[in-house]
């Protein structure tokens, strides 16, 4: 920082009467220019990425649409309880049934509310508004026990959303 002071000091002094000092400062400005016009480059282009990306950004929706067998079906995000992966497929539970679709969880994840939604493990997302009970299970883990009766399993890989689950509701 020391040297910077003091390079500015010298640099300030340089006048066209001492030769060196001033093609010195000229040359130092021109190379301060050029990495200016690089940096500020580099910041529109940045911008304009970010701009794409907002963009692309998937709008959570109150309905989605899945195709199911050769017809399509609008289901409402709310109604969902859970959902499960099925090898290249997904099962959309609601009232009891599922319905199969052709989707990955990683594809539906970003389509539903993540105020009302959580991933409880790799395989499954969990409508919070129907969990009615967490227990504790070895190693970490819980079993979730839903409003229609399902039970699942909140693996200990999806420990951290768990605690933030319980935080959102724990009264005492």
């Amino acid at each position: 920082m020391l040297e910077a002071e003091s390079f500015n000091q010298y640099l300030k002094t340089a006048t066209p009467d001492n030769k060196q000092s001033f093609h010195l400062k000229s040359a130092f400005l021109d190379r301060l220019e050029i990495r200016e016009n690089v940096y500020l480059q580099r910041i529109h282009y940045l911008e304009e990425l970010l701009e794409k990306s907002n963009q692309k950004l998937v709008k959570r929706k109150d309905r989605i649409m899945v195709k199911v067998d050769k017809s399509y079906k609008q289901l409402v995000t709310d109604e969902i309880e859970y959902i499960e992966a099925f090898g290249d497929y997904v099962k959309i539970f609601i009232n009891n049934k599922y319905f199969l679709v052709s989707a990955s969880l990683k594809r539906i994840e970003p389509m539903l509310h993540s105020d009302d939604f959580v991933r409880v493990h790799r395989s499954t997302i969990v409508n919070k508004k129907f969990i009615r009970e967490l227990i504790p299970h070895f190693n970490g883990e819980y079993i979730i026990k839903l409003s229609t009766g399902a039970s699942l399993k909140w693996s200990r890989g999806y420990r951290e959303t768990a605690l933030d689950f319980m935080n959102e509701f724990l009264i005492g």
